[in-house]
């Protein structure tokens, strides 16, 4: 259903990430004089940001600022365990080889 992503395309949502607009997002409710859809506008510290038509859609954005980061980070921590696994799985084959080609002898 989902494809795996490349290093290459995790680096570039991080750089993504990294250039949006800084500060704390948050969505807010602020009906748009004239047009009732956008009703729900994603802040910045700084400025209004964008605006969505439904809440869910808003939180979702204002959120997005700290939850990719935070999921890339789990990403890197948790590739850097895997590799860690598969170093001690080569180790311990190698010892395993060993011992089957001594009982050999």
């Amino acid at each position: 259903m989902y494809e795996t992503l490349t290093k290459d395309q995790l680096e570039e949502i991080r750089q993504r990430a990294e250039v949006a607009t800084e500060g704390f997002w948050n969505a807010d409710v602020r009906e748009w004089p004239g047009n009732e859809n956008l009703r729900y506008w994603i802040n910045t510290l700084e400025d209004g940001l964008a605006a969505a038509v439904t809440k869910e859609d808003a939180e979702f954005i204002a959120n997005a600022h700290q939850d990719i980061p935070a999921l890339l980070n789990h990403i890197n921590k948790l590739e850097k365990e895997l590799e860690e696994k598969e170093q001690e799985r080569k180790e311990r084959n190698s010892v395993f080889i060993e011992l089957l080609s001594e009982e050999v002898l």
